[in-house]
C-alpha cells in the first residue's frame, strides 16, 4: 500500500510539473458558451487570462477543460461589457477560482452586472478600470492592447482589444456596429490590418457584424462566436473574408498555440 501511493503521489507530482513546465507559446481559446462570447488566454508561463464568461454556466465547463484540475486561480478576468453574454457565467466562475485582479471597460451599470460586482467584493476582489489606448503587459512579451473603450456610462459599444506574442495577433470583438469599426481603422491605419485571428460575434441578424473589419484586418482565421447552429450564415461570412472560417457552436472550443512567429490550430484537428 506504501508503494501504491508513493506511486501515486509521484505521478501527481509529475503531473503538475509537466503541466507548469513554461512553453515557448501562448494558449488561445475561443469558448463555445452558447449566447454570448468567452477567450481564455494562457502565457507561456503560464499566467492565466479568461476574457469575458457568457451567458450562463457553461462557462465553468468550458474553463475546466483548459484549466488543470488542481488550479484554483485565475491571474485576471477581463470583462469588455456589461451585458449578459458577458457576465451571466461569471458568478459561477467567481465561486470556484480565486480571482487575482478584476479588468473591465467602462460599462453602464446593468442589474446583473451590479450583481456580479457585488458578488466580486463579499470575496474580496476590487476591479481595475482601463481605458483605450492601455497595454496590459504579461510574462513572455504577451500583451493586450486596448484599441478600442466606450466612455464612462455610455452604451457605445463593448472592449475591442489585440491580443499579440511577439509577431502572432489576434484582434478580439464582440461584433460591434460599424461606427466603432471605422473608429479604430482610422486611428490605427496599418496597426489594426495585421492578424492571425480575428474574433467577432454573431446573433442570427440579417447584417454580418464587423464587415468593415473584417475585410481590413483579412486574417488567416474568422472565429464567430454564435449561439445556436440555426443562426449560422456560413455563406455571408465567406463573402465577406477568405479566411479559414470557424463557429464555436459546431467548432468549439477553439484552440490555438502561438509562438512569436505563427498561430496555429490545434482544435478541432479537421482543418
Amino acid at each position: 500500500m506504501i508503494f501504491i501511493f508513493f506511486v501515486i503521489i509521484c505521478a501527481v507530482v509529475g503531473y503538475v510539473i509537466y503541466c507548469e513546465w513554461p512553453t515557448n507559446y501562448m494558449t488561445l481559446a475561443i469558448l463555445n458558451v452558447g449566447n454570448g462570447t468567452a477567450v481564455y488566454v494562457e502565457s507561456p508561463t503560464h499566467q492565466r487570462v479568461l476574457i469575458d464568461g457568457g451567458s450562463n454556466h457553461t462557462i465553468l465547463g468550458a474553463v475546466r477543460t483548459l484549466v488543470p484540475f488542481y488550479v484554483k486561480t485565475l491571474d485576471a478576468v477581463f470583462l469588455t461589457g456589461s451585458g449578459d453574454g458577458q457576465v451571466g457565467g461569471l458568478m459561477d466562475i467567481a465561486d470556484v477560482y480565486h480571482i487575482k485582479k478584476m479588468i473591465e471597460g467602462a460599462t453602464t451599470s446593468t442589474m446583473l452586472y451590479k450583481e456580479f460586482k457585488k458578488h466580486l467584493m463579499q470575496r474580496g476582489v476590487s476591479s481595475i478600470s482601463i481605458r483605450q489606448g492601455d497595454t496590459l503587459n504579461f510574462n513572455n512579451d504577451m500583451n493586450i492592447f486596448v484599441s478600442y473603450a466606450p466612455v464612462s456610462g455610455t452604451t457605445e459599444g463593448k472592449v475591442i482589444m489585440k491580443l499579440t506574442f511577439g509577431s502572432s495577433t489576434a484582434i478580439l470583438t464582440a461584433g460591434e456596429p460599424a461606427p466603432f469599426e471605422e473608429y479604430v481603422l482610422a486611428r490605427d491605419g496599418t496597426r489594426s490590418r495585421a492578424a492571425d485571428i480575428l474574433t467577432t460575434w454573431y446573433n442570427g441578424t440579417e447584417s454580418i457584424p464587423s464587415t468593415a473589419f473584417i475585410k481590413a484586418v483579412s486574417p488567416r482565421f474568422l472565429v464567430v462566436s454564435a449561439g445556436s447552429k440555426k443562426v449560422l450564415n456560413v455563406k455571408a461570412f465567406s463573402k465577406v473574408a477568405s479566411s479559414t472560417l470557424l463557429f464555436t457552436v459546431q467548432d468549439g472550443p477553439i484552440i490555438f498555440h502561438c509562438t512569436k512567429e505563427v498561430c496555429t490550430l490545434v482544435s478541432p484537428t479537421s482543418f
